[in-house]
């Protein structure tokens, strides 16, 4: 059935508008924003589904799964689209679920969907229609499993715990909110696994891990404002720490919350607030 769709692809680039007379737009790699249009059509010429606001480049009819090469034009995020041809919803490979956000990809060499994470080592490869049939529950169980945390080893995040004297059942699900890359984060997973590093005081190792990328060009941070959720005695709980950095100054961060922008304090010490 899905080999007899007719997929076309109508082009229809048009110029961004200049923001003033001084705009020298037209001279930059961003003189095109795409609304080409796509068209899935029945081998009777019924249109069945259709979608505008792309550059379509090409595309790969892999059953019951449409994959697309995109670009969008001057945001250059997204360069995949997947559509079940089935039901026609479609994501790009980045996508929402239950006000999460995440990354899948396409690997041509084994024809597998990927789900990405923030650890590589951790990426999971699925069969893509398998992947797209059950993605829901493959979604659940990776929101599970990313969020187990072993008590019982030695992480920079249980010697958090114990430095402040909080208990937490282990395999636990924990979550961590705050700030970093300048975004607010609803959920931050980088350090929920990292293996305690003792030549390093707790500060150190938690600055690195989150901003150590900044140090060697002298780079400001912000404050490292972070609330962990977790259950004791099978109880939800939660507590917020702080390590403050030096000569700050307040930051609106895209008009989403006030948070401080400074340097790394050597000198800092995490806190409770």
């Amino acid at each position: 059935m899905y080999n007899n769709y007719q997929i076309k692809i109508i082009k229809n680039d048009k110029p961004l508008p200049k923001e003033s007379e001084s705009d020298e737009s037209d001279e930059s790699d961003y003189e095109y924003l795409y609304d080409d249009e796509l068209q899935i059509l029945s081998d009777s010429g019924e249109i069945l589904f259709n979608l505008k606001g792309y550059e379509f480049k090409s595309y790969i009819n892999n059953g019951k799964i449409l994959i697309i090469h995109i670009d969008e034009g001057h945001k250059f995020s997204h360069h995949m689209m997947f559509i079940n041809l089935d039901t026609f919803k479609y994501y790009c490979e980045i996508f929402f679920h239950n006000k999460q956000c995440y990354r899948i990809n396409y690997i041509e060499s084994d024809k597998k969907i990927i789900l990405y994470s923030a650890h590589p080592k951790n990426d999971i490869k699925f069969d893509i229609e398998y992947f797209f049939d059950n993605i829901d529950k493959i979604i659940d169980d990776y929101e599970y499993d990313r969020h187990q945390f072993d008590s019982t080893k030695d992480t920079l995040l249980k010697g958090i715990f114990d430095m402040f004297g909080k208990n937490v059942d282990n395999n636990s699900q924990i979550k961590i909110d705050g700030l970093t890359y300048g975004m607010t984060n609803h959920d931050i997973e980088l350090f929920k696994n990292i293996s305690r590093d003792r030549t390093k005081t707790i500060e150190r190792q938690l600055f690195e891990v989150l901003f150590g990328h900044t140090e060697k060009n002298g780079h400001k941070i912000y404050d490292i404002d972070l609330t962990i959720h977790y259950k004791d005695n099978n109880s939800d709980k939660n507590f917020r720490i702080i390590l403050e950095c030096k000569d700050k100054e307040p930051i609106d961060v895209f008009g989403r919350c006030i948070t401080f922008y400074g340097y790394y304090d050597a000198n800092a010490k995490l806190k409770l607030i």
